[in-house]
């Protein structure tokens, strides 16, 4: 079944209120096939213009791979005596289990932030590679890729939290999107979207498991918060928590929300019929806008 278009010029993108944090993304790992030595395997050294080899690197297929190829391009013309393997691969489902069983496994590999922390036993600790870089990284995003102090993900990106709408229908009902400074703000435009259209449930609400959890986090970030602190004691019973789950609870208790997978087929028929206007998601959301 074919993908509905979402015409890109109906698409845009304003900031949601509070500031911009850290949705979700994730770092390129360097694999240690059946590691689970005491001690971390340590990744040192730089390499230089004149190495020579072969590496291969696993990936997501789609966008993420098109992203990732454009900076290996970069790589080979840096490196030009190293032959870069790129290869699109399902990544959730192989993994893990290359890695425990030490078979074929690829030199580096994409993977989600969330996902390093369990399965750094099978990766290199890249601390003194990225020390000279430090300064010049996030530390947000070096923090979430360090376990017990080492560091076993190399961070790529920071994907701040914005808000997507269809520009065509906020003006046919009348809002101003420039006007969407809070949360309350947000609800009170998807009211007017569906009394301009009963039909409309005109937010966009997460329900891919996983992607769930990282759109939550993404909203909390905007409070400043995240789910755990410093010594992992989770921060659900906050003030900035409280106010996030009353507005969700909020926007379902007034049926205001389209509960979609991430540019799944419904969600993108949602945005194609005009039943959904409103996403708050990170930037790599901007990918829906090449679907058409």
């Amino acid at each position: 079944m074919s993908r509905p278009s979402v015409p890109r010029r109906s698409v845009l993108r304003g900031a949601l209120g509070a500031g911009a944090l850290a949705a979700a993304a994730g770092p390129l790992a360097a694999c240690a096939p059946g590691s689970s030595a005491s001690a971390p395997r340590k990744l040192t050294g730089t390499p230089s213009a004149s190495a020579k080899g072969e590496i291969t690197i696993w990936n997501r297929s789609g966008d993420l791979f098109k992203v990732f190829e454009s900076a290996i391009d970069a790589f080979r013309k840096a490196y030009p005596g190293v032959k870069v393997n790129h290869q699109a691969v399902d990544i959730d489902n192989k993994l893990a289990n290359t890695l425990i069983s030490g078979t074929d496994v690829p030199d580096g590999s994409f993977w989600d932030d969330a996902k390093i922390g369990s399965q750094a036993e099978h990766l290199y600790d890249l601390t003194d590679l990225i020390a000279p870089y430090r300064d010049k990284t996030s530390a947000y995003k070096l923090s979430v890729n360090t376990v017990d102090g080492r560091i076993y993900g190399v961070p790529w990106d920071l994907d701040p939290g914005l808000l997507w709408y269809r520009e065509d229908l906020l003006e046919d009902a009348g809002v101003d999107p420039a006007g969407l400074k809070t949360y309350a703000d947000l609800l009170t435009a998807a009211r007017s979207l569906r009394e301009k259209n009963p039909a409309a449930r005109p937010l966009h609400m997460e329900k891919d498991p996983f992607l769930g959890q990282l759109w939550l986090e993404m909203l909390a970030g905007q409070q400043g918060t995240s789910l755990a602190d410093a010594h992992g004691k989770v921060r659900l019973d906050s003030k900035e928590y409280r106010t996030i789950l009353n507005w969700i609870r909020d926007a379902v208790d007034d049926d205001l929300v389209t509960h979609a997978e991430y540019l799944k087929q419904a969600d993108l028929a949602a945005l194609e019929n005009g039943q959904q206007a409103l996403v708050p998601w990170a930037v790599w959301w901007s990918f829906t806008s090449g679907k058409s």
